[in-house]
Formats: structure tokens, sequence, C-alpha cells
């Protein structure tokens, strides 16, 4: 998958992927797969998902794979109230504060954000510039007085803003984006 350009997110996401499959099925039978894939109780996106991954196994292992039709329902997004926003990351830690101050004043994707690097904040005009991710464009966005604040407040320990913190791991913010509760 690296030869083939996947990013390192994609990889981990796919081999997740596989070893779950591996426990509905027997990963060497297709067919094996396909049944594992009807006792899942994951969306169909997901299915959809771990069928390319699995088509990707195959590939590499020199068999076929027809995968069955699995078809994403996609759904409208749930956007909280910026109370709701503001209750969050007011009861956070300063750096994951920080982290969703600069998402929710940039709309950057996670991802991006988690890639900054302190030559990408420009203090002087309180912008920050974002290398993109996903086949975006680059772009520099302007950042709130409160995030910058929050940004200085952070020592400046590696080249990274927010992936130095060995208690702070883009696992920790992947588990905070879908288990955190809003009340």
């Amino acid at each position: 998958m690296r030869k083939e350009g996947y990013s390192e997110t994609t990889i981990e996401r796919y081999v997740r992927l596989l070893r779950r499959i591996s426990d509905y099925g027997d990963l060497r039978d297709p067919e094996s797969v396909k049944i594992g894939l009807t006792q899942t109780h994951w969306a169909d996106g997901t299915k959809e998902m771990a069928c390319g991954a699995y088509a990707l196994y195959a590939k590499q292992h020199g068999f076929t794979f027809a995968p069955p039709r699995y078809r994403r329902i996609e759904k409208l997004p749930f956007i909280p109230l910026d109370s709701e926003v503001e209750q969050l990351i007011g009861s956070m830690g300063l750096r994951y504060s920080a982290f969703l101050s600069l998402l929710k004043d940039t709309a950057a994707r996670p991802l991006e954000a988690w890639n900054l690097k302190w030559s990408d904040i420009d203090y002087a005009n309180s912008t920050v510039t974002i290398t993109p991710l996903k086949h975006s464009n680059p772009r520099r966005l302007k950042l709130s007085s409160r995030t910058v604040n929050q940004l200085c407040q952070l020592h400046r320990d590696h080249a990274w803003i927010f992936r130095c913190a060995s208690s702070f791991s883009i696992r920790h913010l992947q588990v905070l984006f879908v288990f955190v509760p809003i009340s």
C-alpha cells in the first residue's frame, strides 16, 4: 500500500479492519470473509471499506475477491451548538483545549492540526498555515486571540505543536471525537 501511495492512517485503518475480519472468517477464503461480513454489526460504509481492504489483501496474496455490494448511507453530520463546543473546550486541559480551539477556528481536519509545526503559526498576524491532507488545498487561516494565547502557553520542546506530548496522541483524539458526550 505504501508503494501505491496510500497514507499511513489509511494503511493502519485497513490493517485494523483485516484483523477484525479475521475474527469473522478465514482470510485465505474469500467466501468465508463474505459470510463473516454479514455477521458483523458494522455499518455498510465500514463493510464497504473492509471489502476494499480485503481486496488489496487478496491481490497481494495472488487470489481474486469479488466484493459484495455495500452502499454507505450518507447522513447529515451532527453539528453541536457553539455553547456545547465552548463547554467541551473549557472542560479540557491546556493542550486538548488549544487543539480543539484551533479546530474550531480553522475547521481544519484533526490530522492537519496534528501535523502542525511551530513554524506554521504567525503570531504577528494571528494566522496558521495548514498543510493539506486528502487532496485539499493549502490555506492560511485566522486564529482567535484565545487560541493564540493557548498556543503561547504550550511548551516548545519539539518542532511539532501537538504530537510531542506522550499523554496526547492521535489515538486519544480519535476516542475523544467519538466518545465525548456533550451535555
